[in-house]
């Protein structure tokens, strides 16, 4: 009688571990998705900063303020050909807002900063990187990143830990990555 009842112990436990981590892989999926795209509007953003100030911004006060002031040139491109020489000319037509061609009718770009998860906002962190690149010319670049245990918060504490092992972050890194990196 006690090898039948360890078994159904063993059974229900097992079935509770299995039904666990699925529940943690759903969870774990659905916040990956809302962290890319997040690193992916930051990229957005940093991008389209660069053009306009040739250097990336290590805060994002300044990225929301350069969305929010700031206008992309609309133009047109003449490429003709004169005596065989080649004359560029280019025409303003208009501008755009940064924010009109980023976020559309989103005031997403006010919570560029941070992740909200189950109605907490959790930060994230953004630093820049001097290097030099194969001419040993001066090359910027940017990481974002965020907590592990911020964004995987209020899912298993064993999983997190077991996330943790390979690095405290999750990371996106211009310099390396055109998608988002863990570490």
């Amino acid at each position: 009688m006690r090898i039948y009842i360890s078994l159904i112990f063993l059974i229900l436990v097992s079935c509770n571990s299995s039904k666990i981590n699925k529940d943690y892989d759903e969870i774990k999926d659905s916040r990956f998705k809302l962290m890319f795209d997040k690193f992916e509007e930051i990229r957005n953003v940093q991008l389209a900063y660069y053009h306009f100030n040739h250097r990336y911004s290590n805060n994002f006060t300044e990225l929301i303020s350069f969305i929010e002031s700031e206008k992309f040139p609309i133009l047109t491109v003449k490429d003709t050909l004169v005596n065989e020489e080649r004359i560029i000319m280019k025409d303003t037509l208009s501008f755009v807002k940064v924010k009109d061609s980023l976020f559309k009718n989103s005031d997403n770009y006010l919570n560029l900063g941070s992740i909200q998860i189950n109605g907490k906002k959790f930060p994230l962190e953004l630093t820049l990187t001097d290097n030099q690149n194969n001419e040993g010319q001066d090359k910027q670049s940017f990481k974002v990143k965020i907590r592990k245990e911020h964004l995987l918060s209020g899912t298993d504490k064993d999983q997190i830990k077991k996330e943790k092992i390979t690095g405290d972050y999750f990371y996106f890194d211009s310099k390396k990555d055109k998608n988002p990196n863990f570490d």
